[in-house]
């Protein structure tokens, strides 16, 4: 499993599901650290 891919794709579909333009990089921050979490 290629971290890197996974936390592209993740973005990718975060970006995807906030059709307004309000995501913040606190909000990007806070999935990359859980996803980093749950692979540990």
């Amino acid at each position: 499993m290629d971290l890197r891919t996974d936390l592209t794709a993740l973005i990718q579909e975060l970006y995807a599901q906030t059709l307004i333009d309000d995501i913040t990089d606190d909000d990007v921050m806070a999935e990359i650290k859980a996803v980093r979490q749950q692979s540990h």
